[in-house]
């Protein structure tokens, strides 16, 4: 962990901008209006950015937070927000503080263990997180999107498996959310497993008597 030694004036803004947030933190509990004290935080932020970037050392923030604020940290605009203050001074403790999350289960397998009728046990899909989406093996093996289409919901039509129809979104999601959040394996896996129960209850509870001949 690495911190930022601070000039004596820079010293005084942190101190200014920690009693400012607890000013702020305070009333917006008590639902009192904070929107001119937001514009002193702003102001105070947007000065020690500005002064730590003069002698190369301008505070780094992650993705999220620049898409969110909707323009740069040298706006004082960007600072009009208790969350980009807080994270300026967790950069300042520890520069590493708003790295982005690292993608770690690219080229990752897992499985997708789904209840099939016709066999009336699960079967189990072997799934590689890629760059394009997922790679998924069965019976045979095919390139998927992040949603899973179009190979992973062939084999599943092709065992004749029920399955919800926002499936495809939750596969996305996942895949977006690994990368963005650097999910670990295990936490795909589970995630996955999830979506196999969910797949699984689906197809238990498919209707039977007159429409076993259907699907």
């Amino acid at each position: 962990m690495t911190s930022i030694t601070l000039t004596a004036e820079e010293q005084a803004l942190q101190t200014q901008i920690e009693a400012q947030l607890k000013d702020i933190w305070e009333k917006h509990n008590k639902r009192i209006d904070v929107r001119l004290l937001l514009n002193v935080l702003a102001a105070q932020c947007h000065a020690l950015h500005m002064s730590l970037k003069s002698r190369g050392l301008e505070p780094r923030h992650n993705k999220y937070m620049y898409q969110n604020r909707g323009v740069p940290p040298t706006d004082v605009e960007f600072y009009r927000h208790i969350h980009p203050a807080e994270a300026l001074l967790k950069f300042i403790n520890d520069t590493s503080a708003n790295d982005d999350p690292i993608d770690s289960t690219m080229g990752h397998e897992f499985d997708f263990n789904v209840f099939s009728r016709r066999w009336g046990y699960r079967d189990t899909f072997r799934l590689t997180r890629n760059p394009q989406g997922w790679h998924v093996a069965f019976m045979n093996s095919g390139q998927s999107d992040k949603d899973g289409r179009p190979h992973l919901f062939e084999l599943l039509d092709g065992e004749n498996i029920n399955y919800p129809r926002a499936l495809p979104g939750y596969f996305g999601w996942l895949w977006d959310c690994a990368k963005e959040n650097g999910l670990s394996h295990e936490e795909v896996q589970n995630a996955i497993n999830e979506l196999a129960d969910w797949v699984s209850e689906c197809e238990r509870t498919s209707p039977a008597g007159v429409f076993d001949a259907f699907k």
